[in-house]
This record gives structure tokens, C-alpha cells and sequence, in this order.
């Protein structure tokens, strides 16, 4: 599968979430520092996972999926659901809302509809 990186917009332009699917790990730890502006998160360990999302206050969630581990889009939806929960899990606690009900289900929902649509492009 093709190496993939998109942002999507949640609630509005404010909250939004970047999506890196792939296994180039220099690439991955490129965007990251640049994403964080140069400051690098602690647990930058990418090799020996599926997936992982680096969240830090003030920034919006970064996602990796592992292509290495995940190597159906069945694998890559399944991490990818997983990890946008704690990416909308982050945002709705840093605006102080319940991530309960339709709007947290709908904003996994509209990350995994990205991954299609880019996955397609």
C-alpha cells in the first residue's frame, strides 16, 4: 500500500487530527517534529507497534498507522478506529466535553471515511 498522510477537520477548523499510514519510519519521525514544531514527544518508539497517537496540549493529535504490522485495509481500518478514538478521546476532554454519544462516533467515523477517500486518490 501506498504511503498516506492527511489532516481531517472534526468539530470545526479548530479541532483536527493528522493521519500518517505507512512504514518509512524517518519520514513519520520528520512530520511528527514538524507537526509538534521541533518539540519531539518522549515515547517516539514506531517500530514494534501497529499504531500510535501523540497528543500533546495545544497541538492536534498526531495518528501513525504501523504498514509494517497492518498490511490489509481490514488491519489498517481496525488501528486506525482504535488510535482515533484516543485522538477524539484527547479532544473532547481538552474542550471539556463527554465524548459519549453521536458526535465522538461520527468524528471516528469521518477519519476512517478520509482514509478511503485518500486511499483511493
Amino acid at each position: 500500500m501506498k504511503e498516506l498522510f492527511y489532516t481531517v477537520n472534526l468539530i470545526n477548523h479548530e479541532y483536527w487530527v493528522a493521519v500518517y499510514i505507512g512504514r518509512d519510519f524517518k519520514k513519520v519521525e520528520k512530520r511528527i517534529l514538524k507537526h509538534f514544531e521541533g518539540n519531539r514527544p518522549d515515547d517516539m518508539e514506531m517500530e514494534n507497534f501497529r499504531g500510535k497517537c501523540w497528543m500533546r496540549s495545544g497541538f492536534a493529535p498526531f495518528i501513525f498507522v504501523n504498514t509494517k504490522y497492518c498490511k490489509t485495509n481490514i488491519k489498517i481500518c481496525a488501528t486506525l478506529a482504535h488510535e482515533a478514538f484516543h485522538a477524539i478521546e484527547h479532544i473532547f476532554e481538552t474542550i471539556g466535553e463527554s465524548y459519549k454519544g453521536e458526535i465522538p462516533a461520527h468524528s471516528i467515523s469521518i477519519i476512517l471515511k478520509e482514509f478511503e477517500y485518500y486511499k483511493n486518490k
